[in-house]
């Protein structure tokens, strides 16, 4: 039988839970409030360069409305279970190099915790910035709420960077209509083949 036991979560250690502390709703950081915006204008870039996945997965790059049937699906699990099932159960897809199942997984986990910032609760006091989680569970103030400093939300956008450049430099190295008589330096065609590998 399990039921709600307050001991088995603990208070966060990033709040003062001895002196009484106001949080304040909403965001005052200059910094947080530019990185978070930077957020929200590349992450519908990133989502555009994934439809390139979606396409190739399903055997129709730049010969239908990828573009459309990507963007009508409004909820990212779904596209991210259609990609995924495209890449491991059809035949067409079995010869997918590892590039596609790392380009899924990190796009699966970078909605995740784009999720917990575009959805969370943010918090502001004496300075520092506060993010409560608004997971379904009612669990207590200071048990769902953690400091948010500015190098994690950095990694978090370098991490998007890394994903959008990979798939740009996958496309432009396997699409033929780019590749017409081009001869590539070893460099590049060593960078690609680690890309190709999942390694980005």
């Amino acid at each position: 039988m399990k039921r709600y036991d307050k001991e088995r979560i603990p208070k966060n250690s990033d709040l003062d839970v001895v002196r009484p502390t106001i949080y304040t709703p909403g965001l005052e950081s200059p910094e947080i409030i530019v990185l978070l915006g930077e957020m929200v204008g590349v992450w519908s870039h990133l989502e555009e360069n994934m439809i390139y996945i979606f396409a190739v997965l399903a055997g129709t790059p730049g010969r239908a409305p990828e573009r459309e049937i990507f963007r009508s699906i409004i909820a990212q699990d779904v596209k991210i279970k259609m990609m995924r099932f495209l890449l491991e159960e059809t035949e067409a897809n079995a010869m997918q190099p590892p590039f596609f199942d790392k380009a899924i997984d990190e796009f699966e986990s970078l909605n995740r915790t784009r999720n917990k910032y575009v959805h969370g609760l943010w918090h502001h006091s004496e300075g520092k910035t506060y993010l409560s989680s608004t997971e379904p569970a009612r669990h207590p103030f200071d048990t769902v709420t953690r400091q948010v400093l500015a190098p994690e939300l950095q990694n978090f956008l370098s991490r998007i960077k890394k994903l959008s450049d990979a798939v740009i430099e996958f496309k432009l190295f396997c699409d033929p209509d780019m590749n017409t008589g081009m001869e590539w330096p070893a460099s590049m065609k060593e960078r690609h083949e680690r890309v190709r590998q999942g390694d980005f």
